[in-house]
C-alpha cells in the first residue's frame, strides 16, 4: 500500500512538473504570437526541440527547415530580441548558432543613432562585446543595443543586450562596449525566423 501510495505521489508530481511547463509555453507562445502580429516583415514560428552545447555555446535546433523556406544566415528572434542566426538547413530542422558563438558577428548601433555604430560579437562564448564604436558617441551602462538595420537580412531595430561597462583608451581610434545578453538559449521554447526583409524604396 506505502509503494502505491509513493507510485500515486511520484505520478502527480509529474504532472504538476508537466502542467507547469506547458503554462509556461503557452504564455511564450503568447508573447510570440503577439510579436508576430505586430511587426511587418515574415516570420516564421518554430519550436526548439533541442539543444546542443559547443565550445561553451548553447545551439539551438528548431522544427523549421528548407520545407519552410528556411535558409542559412535568417535571424532568429525570441520576444524581439535577437538570439542567434541559422546556420545549418536540413530539410525540416536548422541550426541556430547563438550570437555568443565565435565567428557570430552582427552590425549594431544605439536607439536614436540612424547608422551603424560598431560591431557586435560573441565574447568568450558568454558574453557580447561591441566593437569599432566612434568616440563621439556616447556609451553609458544599462544602454540598450540594437540592431542598426544595415546588415543583409536583418531589420533595424532588434534588441540585442544591455551595456554592462565601455571601454576607451586615448590612443585607440574605436571604443568598445561590453554587453549583457537578455535571453539565454538554455531558456527559449518557442523562436520567431525572420524571412527576406525587403529594402525600402
Amino acid at each position: 500500500e506505502l509503494a502505491a501510495l509513493r507510485l500515486q505521489v511520484q505520478a502527480l508530481t509529474a504532472k504538476q512538473v508537466e502542467v507547469a511547463e506547458l503554462r509556461k509555453e503557452n504564455e511564450e507562445l503568447k508573447d510570440e504570437l503577439a510579436f508576430l502580429e505586430k511587426e511587418k516583415y515574415p516570420l516564421t514560428l518554430a519550436r526548439v526541440i533541442a539543444r546542443v552545447k559547443e565550445n561553451g555555446s548553447v545551439f539551438l535546433i528548431v522544427n523549421r527547415g528548407e520545407s519552410s523556406a528556411i535558409e542559412a544566415g535568417m535571424p532568429v528572434v525570441s520576444h524581439g530580441v535577437l538570439v542567434g542566426k541559422i546556420v545549418k538547413v536540413n530539410r525540416s530542422t536548422s541550426i541556430v548558432a547563438p550570437l555568443t558563438a565565435a565567428g557570430i558577428k552582427t552590425a549594431a548601433t544605439f536607439p536614436g543613432n540612424p547608422t551603424t555604430a560598431g560591431i557586435v560579437e560573441g565574447e568568450l562564448n558568454v558574453n557580447l562585446v561591441m566593437r569599432f564604436i566612434p568616440k563621439d558617441v556616447p556609451v553609458t551602462s544599462d544602454s540598450s543595443v540594437i540592431t542598426s538595420g544595415l546588415e543583409e537580412r536583418i531589420p533595424r531595430g532588434l534588441m540585442l543586450g544591455l551595456i554592462t561597462k565601455g571601454e576607451s583608451n586615448p590612443q585607440d581610434l574605436f571604443q568598445t562596449a561590453y554587453i549583457r545578453p537578455i535571453v539565454k538559449g538554455d531558456e527559449i521554447a518557442l523562436v520567431s525566423i525572420i524571412g527576406n526583409v525587403e529594402e525600402d524604396g
